[in-house]
């Protein structure tokens, strides 16, 4: 099992969800909401489990490039998420007359 962590959308800050899993698990509830009042900012945030990454994968990686790496990725999740979506325009229905 191993421990989830996400960021603090207002720090940046890394933040210990206290939630273990494993891979196979993690895969079947990427998308579901997780909430957590924040340690850095006091305030309660709500994100995918998605948007986390387990523990080891971060512990692997030496400190600069690990801050380099969860950057990257923070930011990329972010302009994702925060992009809007394109429009789709109803197909125009053609009558017979």
């Amino acid at each position: 099992m191993r421990n989830l962590i996400c960021w603090c959308p207002e720090t940046q800050q890394p933040v210990n969800l206290q939630i273990y899993t494993d891979y196979v698990t993690l895969a079947l509830i990427w998308s579901n909401p997780v909430r957590f009042e924040c340690p850095h900012c006091g305030a309660k945030h709500e994100m995918t489990v998605g948007a986390a990454c387990l523990q080891t994968t971060v512990a692997r990686t030496a400190s600069s490039e690990m801050h380099e790496a969860l950057t990257e990725a923070h930011e990329a999740y972010w302009r994702t998420a925060r992009s809007p979506k394109p429009l789709k325009r109803p197909d125009k229905a053609t009558s017979g007359t």
